[in-house]
């Protein structure tokens, strides 16, 4: 489901690269009959130690709390659910200063309920922290080398590499599951490889279902749930400044062949989200924000029925002459908020609603 939440990281020209292997599912909607409509909301916010237009951090949407966590680089959290009059939020625990690039952010659990799930990656370590009732335990840590053995790892030239650090949330097998990716670099060989681990929240830990082959390049974007169940599509900056995406099955032993494609523009800001239709086809549509000064919210894109990332309706004229927002996607209804501030200072809430606009199911 969800995602690393901000990824601040410079993009050139957009290529999209699809999954041709033999057990990628059809999808069950043509994704050009989705609309993604906005309504303004008369709510000011004013939330304590956090200012909208400084914020940066990590979010994160827990489906059984039909909430949304947003975790600021500062260490300050906050839960936010929806009210009859647009927004609620409630202060969580501190988790002190972190650094947004090698950090990340997941929902995992059964169907019925889920846990939030913070991680850093430090060295060759990744640390977990999970938040029950508003307060982080320690949920363990892991040596990187243990999770990808066949790595050459035994002189330690394998690493991971800082500022590749992306995740998201996803269902597979009546689970919510988190995927971690990582860029491992061999320092002897100079080789590199795009290692994806799955949280697996019926034991605690993370498994390894693939190494996949990758260019050096300036770090990862986004990792998002796409429609197919237990797929995800995964961004990169590569090392000639463009961005590549694939799209992939999470599977053990799955094999991706990319096939790139083109988009038109090119961004140096975006934040990517997963929205849910509920009803007799379940649908995920991942959703992409952008900006291409990297600081005024340029557009709302999605994937296309060929996956090509093309604009999804437009944003407000309002929105487009603030700060980057602060995105809250609720993803059980199809519903995402943009907060931010005017030039002013005063909060401007926006409502987003994503809706099908024929409802045909392809043919099987």
């Amino acid at each position: 489901m969800l995602h690393k939440s901000c990824y601040y990281l410079g993009v050139g020209l957009l290529a999209l690269a699809v999954s041709q292997c033999s057990c990628k599912a059809e999808s069950i909607y043509d994704t050009t009959e989705f609309e993604l409509t906005w309504k303004r909301n008369e709510q000011e916010l004013q939330i304590s130690e956090l200012a909208l237009s400084q914020a940066k951090g990590l979010t994160c949407y827990v489906p059984a709390e039909d909430a949304v966590y947003f975790l600021n680089h500062d260490g300050k959290g906050w839960m936010f659910t929806q009210t009859p009059e647009g927004l609620d939020y409630t202060a969580i625990s501190d988790l002190g200063a972190f650094d947004i690039d090698n950090a990340f952010v997941f929902a995992a659990g059964s169907e019925e309920e889920q846990a939030l799930y913070f991680g850093q990656v430090s060295g060759d370590v990744i640390a977990l922290k999970k938040c029950t009732a508003g307060a982080w335990q320690d949920a363990g840590q892991v040596q990187i080398e243990n999770l990808f053995p066949g790595y050459t790892w035994g002189s330690k030239t394998a690493t991971a590499d800082k500022s590749y650090v992306v995740s998201c949330t996803f269902r597979a097998d009546d689970q919510l599951k988190g995927c971690l990716t990582l860029q491992l670099s061999n320092s002897s060989t100079h080789e590199h490889k795009i290692g994806l681990l799955v949280f697996d929240p019926s034991t605690q830990s993370f498994t390894t279902p693939t190494l996949l082959a990758s260019q050096a390049g300036q770090g990862f974007t986004t990792a998002v749930e796409v429609e197919q169940p237990g797929t995800i599509a995964v961004g990169k900056k590569v090392a000639n400044g463009s961005d590549s995406f694939s799209i992939l099955p999470i599977k053990s032993n799955s094999n991706a062949t990319p096939v790139p494609a083109r988009a038109k523009d090119s961004f140096n800001r975006w934040f990517s989200c997963s929205l849910r239709l509920q009803g007799s086809f379940p649908t995920a549509v991942p959703i992409f924000f952008v900006s291409q000064s990297g600081e005024d919210i340029e557009n709302a894109y999605r994937l296309d029925d060929k996956n090509i990332i093309v604009p999804i309706g437009k944003l407000p004229e309002e929105l487009k002459e603030s700060k980057f927002p602060l995105i809250l996607p609720f993803g059980k209804e199809g519903e995402v908020y943009l907060v931010t501030e005017n030039s002013e200072g005063e909060s401007i809430v926006f409502r987003g609603t994503l809706k099908r606009l024929t409802g045909k199911a392809k043919k099987p």
